[in-house]
């Protein structure tokens, strides 16, 4: 595995940790920021080890660039993916969606 690829990871998992310990003391809208950000993390660590390009946030969109590569079916994760990119900013700004 090359650096890049660990590199991202790593944060990843970082983010994943943060996310725990925030759930076990009731912080559930940072919680999913920091699930958001571990998926996105591992996602682009995937495009990175089969050197591709991991700009981006979504993770749907992330993702979309690998299946182009691999024709591989992610039908579950897709749905995942798309509630989590939902999450992005939500979770951190109150008026992020005014209408609602």
């Amino acid at each position: 595995m090359n650096e890049r690829t660990t590199n991202w990871l790593e944060e990843a998992n970082w983010d994943l940790g943060n996310a725990k310990i925030l759930f076990e003391n009731d912080r559930f809208n940072t919680v999913v920021f920091h699930s958001q950000q571990a998926a996105e993390k591992a996602v682009k660590a995937l495009l990175y080890h089969n050197k591709l390009n991991g700009w981006g946030h979504s993770i749907h969109s992330l993702l979309e660039k690998y299946k182009e590569l691999k024709n591989e079916n992610f039908d579950d994760i897709e749905r995942t993916a798309l509630s989590l990119d939902k999450h992005y900013i939500t979770t951190r700004y109150p008026d992020a969606l005014p209408n609602i």
